[in-house]
């Protein structure tokens, strides 16, 4: 029997690529980046070959993947607003300064139906996530079983969340993979804005 598919569904930079771990580690075939999906979702061959998508663009298509595939788990990462503007801040800063991150053309063009440019705004960046919260909260009113919000910055019990969610009975004994803020440069630079 087929599992349904699971959509992670929080922005960029609130515990993506944690999730895509976490999910990897319970067995699933995850896939973390997903510029194909901009090509469309119908008969897409990525949406066949994976179980499991994190990061952009998928939150763009959230209640298209939901009608596409009915049944599917969303997980909404979430960071606290603040912590989440200063992360979108150094990488649209300091991280394009360092590596180009935002070159390749697919990246743009998610950044553009985002937030509408190429650049950190502060203002605009914060009313992007709200409305993306509001929206899904919305979306999942009266279905609260198909959605998990996982605060990942918030202490302990992620494994038991999200095993739970996805009806699979053991947790790992691992630690549950926190990738955020892990990177040299991003502690650095941190630590230089006294956050």
């Amino acid at each position: 029997m087929t599992r349904p598919k699971v959509f992670g569904i929080g922005l960029q930079r609130s515990g993506t690529t944690s999730l895509h771990l976490a999910l990897q580690q319970l067995g699933y075939r995850s896939r973390h980046f997903v510029p194909e999906l901009l090509q469309g979702l119908a008969q897409n061959p990525v949406l066949e070959k994976y179980e499991a998508f994190s990061d952009n663009p998928v939150p763009l298509f959230f209640r298209e993947l939901d009608a596409l595939y009915p049944g599917s788990k969303f997980i909404l990462t979430v960071r606290p607003i603040e912590a989440w503007l200063a992360s979108c801040a150094w990488m649209f800063r300091e991280k394009r300064r360092a590596w180009g991150f935002d070159t390749r053309a697919d990246v743009r063009e998610i950044h553009a139906r985002w937030y509408g440019q190429h650049h950190f705004d502060e203002m605009v960046f914060r009313q992007v996530y709200i409305q993306h919260h509001q929206e899904v909260a919305l979306h999942f009113a009266h279905r609260t079983q198909d959605l998990l919000t996982l605060h990942l910055e918030e202490g302990k019990g992620h494994w038991e969340e999200l095993v739970d969610f996805l009806g699979i009975e053991a947790c790992p004994r691992k630690p549950f993979p926190h990738h955020l803020d892990r990177g040299p440069w991003y502690r650095l630079w941190r630590s230089w804005r006294g956050a």
